[in-house]
């Protein structure tokens, strides 16, 4: 699964440092740790991150590399800034076809100032997930949008996780585990952007199948080797009537 950081849900509003460490420890790190154990998430961020503000003019960076010598935690909580806003992978602009996100419907008062490409239309296009920072628009587990896609508008809702609390109400997912280690999983609630399909993993490779005919529909950061697809439609084979059941039970 791909997550992506919501970097509007950070943009000063809280009070003081003491809040924001506060928000990070009950909210924002539980929820990375619980990513972190799900086999081949990914979370990805824009790569202006740590030019996010915290509060009082003071950024992401200042506060994981500055020395706030009041704030006794700091040591820890530094180590876990720095990962979350230096750290590899950064989302870029490409891949976005021909979608375009006509109404967002959340945040009104700060969605004209959205960029044209932004992280919740990345997890759309990816059929990922969104990770917003402890903020009054962004506590619903779903956020509404309108999307114009071929000149046809569509609704759709995203998953927005901000407390770990989330996943007592997760969508269901449908996954299995195959030799040599292969983790193949169908996801309820997806966009029909992308036609019906089955997402594989296996370590640092992921793509997508169609359940047409088992085809790859796409992959991730890492091209695929020829064995590993064919892996793939061997199997899809022999599963595919279960496949497409599956498929359409979750949607």
């Amino acid at each position: 699964m791909n997550y992506y950081i919501n970097d509007y849900s950070l943009r000063g509003q809280f009070d003081s440092i003491e809040e924001f460490l506060d928000s990070m420890r009950e909210y924002t790190f539980p929820v990375l740790a619980k990513i972190n154990t799900e086999q081949g998430s990914i979370v990805f961020k824009k790569d202006n991150l740590w030019n996010k503000e915290v509060c009082h003019g003071i950024t992401l960076n200042q506060l994981a590399t500055g020395r706030y010598i009041r704030y006794p935690e700091m040591s820890n909580f530094k180590i876990k800034l720095l990962k979350l806003i230096n750290q590899e992978p950064f989302w870029d602009d490409a891949d976005i076809h021909n979608l375009t996100i006509k109404e967002y419907g959340f945040d009104k008062q700060f969605s004209e100032c959205f960029d044209t490409v932004n992280c919740f239309m990345k997890a759309i296009v990816d059929d990922g997930r969104i990770i917003s920072f402890f903020h009054p628009e962004y506590h619903d587990p779903t956020l509404r949008v309108i999307v114009l896609h071929n000149g046809i508008e569509k609704k759709y809702l995203i998953d927005n996780i901000y407390s770990i609390s989330w996943w007592e109400y997760e969508p269901q997912i449908k996954h299995w585990t195959i030799s040599p280690g292969y983790y193949i999983e169908i996801r309820a609630r997806e966009f029909d952007f992308h036609p019906p399909h089955f997402h594989v993993r296996l370590n640092e490779y992921e793509a997508v199948f169609k359940l047409s005919d088992g085809s790859l529909y796409k992959y991730g950061k890492k091209e695929w080797k020829s064995w590993m697809i064919t892996d793939i439609q061997e199997w899809f084979k022999n599963n595919k009537i279960e496949l497409k059941v599956i498929w359409d039970s979750l949607h």
